[in-house]
C-alpha cells in the first residue's frame, strides 16, 4: 500500500469537488514512555472558506469545526501551556 500523504487522500475520497481538508492528530504524539503532554496538531492543505460568498463578494469566516472560531483563535495563541485551570489566552 502506498504512503497515505495529504495529496493521495485528497484523491481518493468520493467527493472530489473539494477546496480544502484539514488533518488532525491528537494525543500523544510521541513513545507512551515519555511523560509528553497531549498535543493537539493540525494542517490545512487548500482552502476552506466557503466559495458561494466569495463568488457573491460577502465576507465569511473560516471553517473551524465545532468550535467557535473566535475561541479556536484564542487557544492557538494561547501563551498559557500548562496548568488544568482552562485559561484562554
Amino acid at each position: 500500500m502506498e504512503t497515505m500523504n495529504k495529496n493521495n487522500i485528497i484523491n481518493t475520497i468520493k467527493q472530489q469537488v473539494v477546496s480544502g481538508v484539514r488533518f488532525e492528530a491528537s494525543g500523544r504524539l510521541t513513545r507512551r514512555l515519555t511523560a509528553m503532554r497531549a498535543v493537539f496538531k493540525y494542517r490545512y492543505a487548500g482552502s476552506l472558506k466557503n466559495i458561494r460568498s466569495s463568488y457573491n463578494n460577502i465576507s465569511s469566516t473560516m471553517l473551524r469545526g465545532y468550535v467557535k472560531a473566535n475561541s479556536q483563535y484564542t487557544l492557538i495563541n494561547s501563551k498559557t501551556r500548562n496548568g488544568t485551570f482552562g485559561l484562554k489566552g
